[in-house]
Formats: structure tokens, sequence, C-alpha cells
């Protein structure tokens, strides 16, 4: 009877499926994007899955901060952080790239001394893992030099 009126868990790869179906209008419909991301929450908070939680935390702070909602997006992007850390690991590329949204979305906020910090930290972490000529390194390195050229 619970699953009759919804509130049985979802299989997690249809929820990461309708996740990823619910981002797609976001370049040209964010607010439409945001819509079904919200109406999914209910599920994914049931669902208990990390990978599911950290897929669905990853899309509504991008999507939050598409809509310029920066103070909205600030909880989930960490989330996002903390839940790709502990699935894939605290130097796997989704856990490196979710700290390189938290540390966007504090600069966004105005908190720009914790957000260059965090970002100088990724840059050497990057650097490391992945080596300097990586691309997702020089991406890092290229954003540090257009914040730091707007007076970030």
């Amino acid at each position: 009877e619970e699953s009759n009126r919804g509130l049985a868990r979802a299989d997690p790869r249809v929820l990461i499926a309708e996740i990823d179906r619910a981002h797609g209008p976001l370049r040209t419909n964010p607010a439409a994007a945001l819509r079904m991301l919200a109406a999914l929450q209910p599920r994914v908070e049931r669902c208990g899955n990390a990978v599911v939680r950290s897929e669905y935390a990853g899309y509504m702070a991008y999507t939050l901060r598409e809509l310029r909602r920066f103070d909205e997006a600030l909880p989930f992007a960490a989330e996002y952080v903390q839940l790709t850390t502990a699935t894939e690991g605290p130097e796997s590329l989704a856990a490196l790239n979710a700290m390189e949204s938290l540390a966007l979305t504090l600069v966004n906020i105005g908190r720009d001394g914790e957000g260059q910090a965090m970002l100088a930290r990724l840059l050497a972490t990057k650097t490391r893992v992945l080596g300097a000529d990586h691309d997702d390194t020089r991406q890092t390195k290229d954003l540090i030099d257009r914040l730091s050229a707007m007076g970030v």
C-alpha cells in the first residue's frame, strides 16, 4: 500500500535519470529546470541514496546559480561537496569539481576571501592529482586569473 501512495523508496537509477532529465531545460528555461528538480526533492530525500542526493544537490546548486539565487545555492553546493567527497573520494574529479562549484558560490555571495582560498587549495590539489597540463587544472587556473582581473 505504501508504494501505491508513492511513498516507497525509488530505484536510485530511475531517480538519477529523472534528475538528469529535469536538468535538461536549464540552458533555455532555468526556471522550468528548477521547478522540475524541486518536484523531485521529496523522492530524493526518501531514497536515502548518497549518490542520488549528491547528483540532486549538484544540479540544484548549478541551477540556482544560473538563476543568480546564490544564497539558496550555497547549502546545495556544500552538500554536493560533502556527498561527492564521501561517495567518490576527496581527490576524485567529481569531488574537485564540486569544490570549485562551492568556491564560485562563495565568491558570488561576496565571501571572496573564502572562495579564493578554496580555489587556491583546489588548484594545488588539481595540479598534484591531475597534472598542470590537465584541462580541469588549466580551467581552474584560468578562473582564478579571471577573478583576479575582476578584482576578486
